[in-house]
Formats: C-alpha cells, structure tokens, sequence
C-alpha cells in the first residue's frame, strides 16, 4: 500500500501542467486625439519563460469587434531598409522593429510575407524571468475614429520562439489604446445634452 502511494505522489509531481509565460502587448501613448496623423508602438514584454530566442507576430486591431488593420500601416524607415519582405541582419539602432539590445545584441529581424514581423537571435536564448521589453513595432494611422482600439494577435502569430522551436506554454495578452473624440465633437455632445436637459425639464413642467 505504501509503494502504492509513493507511486501516486510520483505520477502526480510529473502531472502538474508547466506554469505559463505572458507575452504582453503594450500600446504607447495609450490615449490619443482622433482627427489627426500619428504612430503608435505596439511593444511586446515577456515573462515568466526559460529560454527566448526570437519572435514572430502579426498584431492584429480591432475597434468595436470590427477588425481595422488595414487603417494601421508599418511604419517604414527614412531609407528603404528592408526593400522587400526579407530578413536583414542587426538593424540599426531607432529603426523598425526595435529589439532589447541587451539581451539579442546581434538578432537577425524579419517582415515576413503576410506582413509577420519579428527577430531571431544569433547568440543564443536567453531566459526572462520578469516583466521584460522584447521588441517594438512602430504603426502609422492617418485618421482614426473615437473609441478604445484591441491590439491582439492574429491566429497564425508564433510567438516567442527558441533554439528548439516554438516556445511552449505561451499566454498572449491584448492591449489597447483609446482615440478620445476632438474636443469640438466634445463640445457639441456637452452642448447637446444640456438641450435635451433642458427639454425634460420643460416637459415635466408642462
């Protein structure tokens, strides 16, 4: 019965489903006005993971549940750097994507066709105990509608990779980011709930 039991406590030791690692999106600023041009970064932070060697995403972004990707475009270098959807060895430092220097000093990036995007190393894994930078994707939008955007993964994204291949027990986090409405369009809802106010007030007197 003993041998039973340690046989038991055995099976269950092994048994016990490895803790997953977060990867996170991050979107910076996380509030901006509508109506105008502008970028955002979409940044990726890791956690809680043994071994990290690269990464392959496609963020995908909704408004409403409406998927409106196409209004986001990658945000492209002064040079044309890369040309086409290729890999590039060692990107310069403050192009696009930007990858943690530290611990992926010479990574090999990567806009794979489908517009995935992301970065091998050529130096090895490393592990990410804590809540660490991995890389960031620079977007341009041209006019953006009020509301709060999804910044999630589309389906095919790998996601963290490593020597060994795909990383395993990966949780992925969306982020978001608001469009606050112009404050003209600000001004004129203030203006119109006071009329409506106003209007009850009149009707419950009549």
């Amino acid at each position: 019965m003993k041998k039973l039991a340690v046989v038991l406590a055995v099976v269950a030791l092994f048994a016990v489903p490895a803790l997953a690692g977060t990867l996170s999106i991050v979107a910076v600023p996380s509030s901006v006005p509508n109506g105008n041009p502008g970028q955002v970064d979409v940044e990726f932070w890791g956690e809680g993971f043994g071994a990290v060697g690269g990464i392959e995403v496609l963020p995908t972004f909704t408004l409403n549940g409406v998927d409106v990707s196409s209004q986001f475009e990658f945000h492209m270098n002064p040079f044309p750097w890369p040309p086409d959807p290729v890999f590039y060895p060692w990107p310069p430092e403050g192009t696009n994507p930007k990858i943690n220097p530290t611990l992926w000093p010479s990574p090999f990036a990567f806009i794979a066709p489908g517009d995935f995007i992301g970065f091998m190393s050529v130096t090895g894994d490393v592990p990410i105990s804590n809540q660490t930078w991995i890389m960031t994707i620079t977007y341009d939008y041209s006019q953006l509608d009020a509301g709060t955007y999804v910044i999630s993964l589309d389906a095919d994204s790998i996601g963290l990779t490593n020597s060994m291949g795909l990383v395993p027990e990966q949780v992925w986090v969306s982020g978001t980011f608001t469009v606050a409405p112009e404050p003209a369009t600000l001004t004129l809802l203030g203006v119109g709930l006071i009329g409506l106010a106003g209007y009850a007030r009149r009707r419950n007197r009549a």
